[in-house]
């Protein structure tokens, strides 16, 4: 068979075999669309359902156990992490300054995915105490807090008022002037 024949034919072969998987991956994802996180934004908070934040219970170092429900009366900054996540390491220091300058305001909860199998909390101490952070962290061992709230990417942070209502969901990495944000808008609630 003639060379550019050849090349004619397995050309035509794979833009079919590209247009046949663009189709399948159209259907399929209409099928088994992931459904997205209520981000919700002070301004548009007035105009959305409130959604009481789901209860969980995570544990600290020493084993001892904490329920988001032990924290009602008080704003809660709920973010899920790992030390293995970069993104979530641009972020840790913003998360920090706001802890030594909100936390007698805010209760932070610094969950980290420390699945079966996933981080051993000695090792995510020693990593914390070499960055200098000296905000509480929360290990997420059995998944629940991460279940509860969906959680399928980190890192992904949760603000909920007072009355246990969430206020804003923030999936991905943020800077340091947007944790502030949000932060004085938890507060004014």
């Amino acid at each position: 068979m003639d060379p550019k024949k050849k090349i004619f034919i397995g050309a035509a072969a794979l833009a079919v075999l590209i247009a046949a998987a663009a189709a399948v991956y159209g259907i399929l994802s209409e099928r088994y669309e992931q459904p997205e996180a209520p981000v919700r934004t002070q301004t548009a908070a007035s105009e959305q359902p409130e959604l009481e934040a789901p209860d969980f219970t995570v544990y600290d170092i020493s084993g001892a156990k904490i329920s988001l429900s032990d924290l009602r009366g008080k704003p809660v900054l709920l973010n899920f992490w790992a030390t293995w996540c970069g993104p979530c390491e641009s972020e840790l220091p913003s998360f920090n300054a706001a802890y030594e300058a909100h936390g007698g305001e805010i209760a932070f909860m610094m969950v980290n995915l420390a699945e079966p199998g996933g981080e051993r909390p000695e090792a995510v101490e020693e990593y914390a105490a070499e960055k200098g952070y000296s905000f509480p962290i929360y290990y997420d061992s059995g998944a629940e807090a991460a279940s509860a709230y969906g959680v399928y990417s980190i890192p992904m942070s949760v603000f909920i008022d007072p009355d246990g209502i969430i206020r804003a969901v923030y999936p991905g990495a943020m800077d340091g002037d947007t944790l502030n944000r949000y932060i004085d808008a938890l507060l004014k609630m």
